[in-house]
Order: structure tokens, then C-alpha cells, then sequence
């Protein structure tokens, strides 16, 4: 086993790259598309080989056609936003990522019908497979559809299955399918949503830092900085996955990259800032699997604010930005003392 192969599995595992979204606000008449990516864009990934380990894209054609029905009756406007390019996706990507949708389709559910759904089943100890994520959007599926069933409308059939389009297109679907759910919601994703996934992450991180026996598990959070915008946190999440990338990079783990053209700070939207934050929490669940998980415990309870706003969240994203910079100096004193090449601290890019 290389030093690499030793620091990789006793260490880190999995993690990945910076991750950009586009975004912009609404266009009357074209496709409403994903935070990160529209229909012109391109997602790519290694494709699974065995036929039964494909993306399931029968059920995402017929969530969103269900959705485009939905939108037809609301009379809710589209948006376009620039195209990106997507490589890397890993299963745990897909899979944390179509809970997202879940959830959305889920509080469309609760504003539109009052009729709430639970999860079918809960993947046991994120050891993922297929099947895990063909049942998250079989829920979807089976929400939305009541949903539009409840409005009289037909549904879309699930189109027969085909030649699989592979992890990466299959998740641009699903960020698409995402920022069409958010032109429907009267309560749209908020900052409180935002602080939940960063939590989550914490806890991940947290369970790694333990078991390097490195402390604090959790750093105290930075000094209070009000006045923050949604572009705030998403940069300082994107700096904790750049981050995981420095170490990832090291260790010949899988690396998502995206390239995109120029965006407008302005235009983030909490939205936006959820879908990168819960990137995030797939690849710190990743390098906590890695490790073997178990539950760090309960975690400090940041102070309760009655409104949650971007310097709430950007103070919280602060913890996790202390437990990665902890984490990156560790593995960097591992891979020197095996004579390998550290990546470069976050203090140095």
C-alpha cells in the first residue's frame, strides 16, 4: 500500500472541488434550470457498466414533466440561467442531492395540499448503492405526483428505461428539477434551511477530527459579522470545499470541478447557497464514511436567532471552515512525515 493509499483510507477518503453555481433571476418563457447548471449544460461522469447500476431516469423525465404541469397550472414563471460543466459527480453527490429535492417537493407538498410525506427508507451507514437513490425519487415521484393529482392532472407515465445518461447528467437533472420546485414554493429555501445543512456538515467533520484525535471537535465560532449578503456564504463555502479539494487532490480522490462564465454576485439566492452547502455535506459524509461513522454526539446548539440571516450562517460556516483548516494540517503533517507532497494550507492559496 502507497503512503498515499495509507493516508487516503486512514484519514480522508473521498472529497471534492470548488464548486460555482450560476444563477439568475427570472425570464418569462424559457426553462427554469438548476442552480448549477441548465439544460445546455454539461454533466458528465464515468457511467455505471452493469445495467442495474444506472441512474434511474425514467422517474426524473416524469418529476419533471409533473413539475412543468404544475408550473402550466400555477401560472408560475421559468428562469434561465448560464450553462456550466460538471465533472466528478460521485453516487454520494446524486444521493444527497436528490434528498434536497425531496424536501422541496415535500414543503410544496405541506403549502399546497397539507399532506406531509416521510422518507421510505434511510440508507444504512451511507454505504450507497443505486437502489438508495432510486428510492429518494421514487418518494419524489409519488409527492409530486399527488400533488398533481390533487389539481385534477394527469400524470407524465415513466418512460421506459434506456441507455443510462450517466451519474453527471442524471444530477444536472436533478438541480434542475430543484430550481424548478423553488419557482413553485411560496416559502422559498431560506437561510434557516442553509444553517441546517452547514450543521450537518459540522457533525461530519467533527466525527473525522475525532477519530484523528485532534481537538477542538468544534471550534468555537468566529466573531459575530453582521451585514453579510447570500454571496458571503456561498464564497466560504466554496472555500471549504476548495479545502477538501487541497487534500483530496493529494490522495487521488475523486474531485468535482465545474467551469462556468462570469456570475453575478448579486444574484445568489439562498437556493443557490443550499445546493453548494449540501455538495458540502455529501463529501464530508464521504470522508467520514471512509473513516467508519459513528455518531460524534450531541452537537453545541448555536444561539437561537428568531430570524436567521446570511451572518448567521456565514458565523456557522465559520466552524466548519476551522474544523477543514485543522483537518488539512493534520493530513499535511502525515504526508510530510511519509515524504509525500502536502498540499498547500488554506492560508496559502
Amino acid at each position: 500500500m502507497t503512503a498515499r493509499q495509507i493516508v487516503a483510507r486512514a484519514a480522508i477518503g473521498c472529497a471534492a472541488a470548488a464548486f460555482l453555481a450560476g444563477c439568475d433571476g427570472p425570464t418569462q418563457g424559457t426553462e427554469s434550470p438548476a442552480p448549477a447548471a441548465d439544460s445546455a449544460a454539461q454533466a458528465s461522469s464515468t457511467p455505471a457498466s452493469d445495467p442495474s447500476e444506472q441512474p434511474p431516469s425514467g422517474l426524473i423525465v416524469q418529476i419533471r414533466s409533473d413539475l412543468e404541469t404544475l408550473r402550466a397550472v400555477m401560472g408560475r414563471p421559468t428562469s434561465s440561467q448560464p450553462a456550466a460543466e460538471l465533472e466528478g459527480i460521485s453516487l454520494h453527490d446524486l444521493f444527497f442531492m436528490s434528498q434536497s429535492l425531496f424536501r422541496r417537493a415535500n414543503r410544496l407538498a405541506i403549502e399546497l395540499i397539507d399532506a406531509p410525506r416521510e422518507l421510505s427508507s434511510i440508507a444504512p451507514d451511507l454505504e450507497l448503492e443505486w437502489d438508495d437513490v432510486q428510492a429518494v425519487l421514487e418518494d419524489t415521484s409519488n409527492q409530486i405526483g399527488t400533488i398533481v393529482e390533487a389539481f385534477g392532472e394527469g400524470r407524465a407515465d415513466v418512460p421506459a428505461p434506456g441507455e443510462s445518461p450517466g451519474i453527471g447528467a442524471t444530477f444536472t437533472a436533478i438541480l434542475e428539477a430543484n430550481r424548478q420546485i423553488d419557482h413553485l414554493l411560496e416559502r422559498r429555501i431560506r437561510m434557516t434551511d442553509v444553517h441546517g445543512q452547514v450543521n450537518r456538515a459540522i457533525v461530519f467533520t467533527a466525527e473525522i477530527l475525532k477519530r484523528r484525535g485532534l481537538e477542538p471537535v468544534f471550534p468555537d465560532p468566529p466573531e459575530f459579522e453582521a451585514r453579510k449578503m447570500p454571496t458571503d456564504v456561498y464564497a466560504s463555502l466554496g472555500e471549504c470545499m476548495g479545502i477538501i479539494s487541497g487534500i483530496s487532490g493529494q490522495v487521488g480522490g475523486p474531485v468535482l470541478t465545474l467551469r462556468s462564465g462570469e456570475l453575478d454576485p448579486a444574484l445568489i439566492r439562498s437556493e443557490d447557497v443550499y445546493d453548494l452547502a449540501t455538495l458540502v455535506v455529501s463529501h464530508a459524509a464521504s470522508l467520514s464514511l471512509d473513516l467508519g461513522f459513528e455518531d460524534p454526539g450531541e452537537m453545541p446548539k448555536p444561539k437561537y436567532h428568531p430570524w436567521m440571516f446570511p451572518s448567521h450562517v456565514f458565523q456557522r460556516v465559520g466552524v466548519l471552515h476551522a474544523q477543514l483548516v485543522s483537518l488539512e494540517e493534520s493530513v499535511r503533517s502525515e504526508l510530510e512525515e511519509l515524504g509525500e507532497t502536502a498540499p498547500e494550507t488554506a492560508e496559502g492559496r
